[in-house]
């Protein structure tokens, strides 16, 4: 499956200055405490790191949350409203401006919603557990239909600002936090990012991978957003999508829009090696 093909990629927001992890709910500040100390050299960043995976864990995995109420429109350049979005409601984003992300999300519908393949004007949004998400004011159009159990769910899909997903969920944000912080980074230090984001290893090569999908946004391809790369324990490179905000390593540009930032000082004979791997693995990727 081929990128969408009006997105372009830009670098992930960044964190909010004014970021407090204290206003959090005591859940967040126990996950803080569990994380953080056996680490008390690193509380400053393990705390904003355990607010970021409590929240992950909160939510379906590799989900963003909305920073809200959001309205969410139908085009990115003066498109109409067509719904709107409760704080907190996670989704799935794809880079579609400077200022708008693309989003998607599954929602509960009904019978006739499905023939339709549309949501009508001015009734509410349901997540698939019932609880209300959000509403429509336009005419929303589905993404896609599919079934869970014997609920009839639909894909739901828009553009909304940038500033309307919180920052600190963006998986990219998270992963450079713990770059900044330490020139070397190993599998270890990546656990709870790992656990957060519910992924599990694989094998290129000689290399042990992790792959974060990109979700629903990018339709049934549901295309790699980020894979991270560890050569004997030690993250050796992220191949991603998108930007990152961590600028510390040599950046590379890989086929079809993708990029590779190496971590750290590398053997070239192995950064050239892997560049072959993680070309293969994105081309065979677009052909399914």
């Amino acid at each position: 499956m081929k990128r969408i093909s009006n997105l372009h990629t830009h670098a992930s927001p960044p964190l909010s200055p004014d970021f407090d992890p204290r206003e959090i709910d005591p859940d967040v500040i126990r996950a803080y405490d569990f994380v953080a100390k056996p680490f008390r050299q690193r509380l400053p960043i393990l705390l904003l790191l355990s607010v970021c995976l409590a929240l992950y864990n909160r939510s379906a995995a590799q989900h963003e949350l909305i920073d809200g109420p959001a309205n969410v429109r139908s085009d990115p350049e003066n498109g109409k409203v067509i719904f709107t979005l409760n704080d907190s409601v996670p989704v799935w984003t794809a880079d579609s401006t400077e200022k708008m992300y693309m989003v998607a999300l599954p929602i509960r519908i009904t019978a006739a919603q499905g023939k339709n393949f549309a949501i009508e004007k001015n009734v509410p949004l349901y997540a698939g557990d019932g609880t209300i998400i959000g509403k429509t004011v336009g005419y929303a159009k589905l993404m896609d239909i599919y079934k869970k159990g014997d609920q009839l769910m639909g894909v739901l899909y828009g553009y909304t600002a940038v500033q309307n997903i919180r920052s600190t969920t963006l998986p990219e944000n998270m992963l450079s936090m713990l770059l900044a912080r330490d020139s070397v980074i190993s599998e270890a230090h990546c656990k709870y990012l790992i656990q957060a984001l519910q992924i599990s290893p694989s094998v290129m090569g000689s290399f042990r991978v992790y792959l974060i999908e990109g979700g629903l946004v990018y339709g049934p391809g549901n295309l790699t957003r980020l894979m991270l790369a560890f050569d004997k324990g030690i993250l050796f490179a992220v191949v991603h999508l998108r930007l990152l905000p961590y600028m510390g390593g040599e950046r590379l540009d890989l086929n079809r829009g993708y990029f590779m930032t190496v971590i750290g000082r590398q053997d070239r004979e192995r950064v050239s090696s892997f560049v072959v791997e993680a070309n293969k693995f994105i081309e065979k990727e677009n052909r399914q």
